[in-house]
């Protein structure tokens, strides 16, 4: 009796052993889900040292192994991408902040010579009111198709989100223009004597405005003038002028008669 005792307790005690290990195992199987490559699908980026922007573009690079076959429906195999923050504690676990890509595939076509297919998303924005912190994932999951069907999931490492950095806009400087240096009393001597000689009146210096050549003088025409008058005058010598031409005709009529 006591030998059967004995011996009943040392399979319970194997049975207990067995069963923590099983536990132990299966536990440990979801702890490790949290990794970067599941099934076909497998992340490049983000990675742990990736640092997104709020109000940026965030880059996501995904490669699929995950073959279609000839009769694989566009319906099926459907993928959605997530950012999650994660929730922490001991059991861990994760929470969905944003929806990045919904019902989508991408899978190798049929009889394709290349073993993998590469998703690029290069324009989705960081929302601008995520809080900042280095949690964050980007979570990758596949529809289940049919009873049979074992969704697939990955993850990216946990990787930081930080605020964007808010720039003031540069002032543009006012320009200002520099008064000029006033004229030397020499230069405007050279430069009143340039006026005379063009018949331009002289602008003499004020404040900050240097001396220069104004409007063109109008030089008035007088009538009998020197050369003119010298002229007439040298004519009217030769000839007498008109009185005494009429003087000498009269005298020539009166000899005559």
């Amino acid at each position: 009796m006591t030998r059967f005792s004995s011996c009943r307790s040392s399979n319970n005690k194997n049975t207990f052993l067995f069963l923590a290990t099983l536990l132990f195992t299966l536990l440990s199987i979801l702890l490790t889900s949290h990794t970067t490559s599941a099934g076909g699908y497998t992340f490049q980026n983000p990675t742990a040292a990736t640092r997104w922007s709020t109000g940026q573009p965030g880059l996501i690079t995904i490669v699929s192994t995950d073959a279609a076959k000839a009769d694989t429906s566009p319906t099926s195999r459907l993928l959605t991408i997530t950012l999650r923050i994660s929730s922490g504690g001991i059991f861990g676990g994760s929470t969905a902040v944003a929806v990045i890509k919904d019902g989508f595939q991408l899978l190798v076509p049929p009889g394709s010579t290349t073993g993998s297919v590469t998703l690029t998303i290069s324009d989705w924005v960081v929302p601008a009111t995520l809080a900042a912190g280095n949690k964050y994932s980007v979570h990758l999951t596949r529809t289940k198709d049919g009873f049979f069907d074992i969704p697939d999931s990955v993850d990216s490492p946990n990787f930081q989100i930080v605020a964007a950095n808010v720039t003031a806009p540069t002032p543009t400087p006012t320009t200002t223009t520099t008064a000029p240096t006033p004229t030397q009393t020499s230069t405007c001597n050279d430069i009143k004597e340039q006026c005379a000689a063009q018949s331009k009146a002289f602008e003499p210096a004020s404040g900050t405005t240097p001396c220069s050549c104004g409007a063109a003088l109008i030089v008035p025409s007088i009538i009998g003038s020197t050369n003119s008058a010298s002229s007439n005058k040298n004519t009217f010598q030769s000839t007498g002028g008109p009185t005494a031409a009429f003087a000498f005709l009269l005298l020539v009529v009166l000899t005559l008669f």
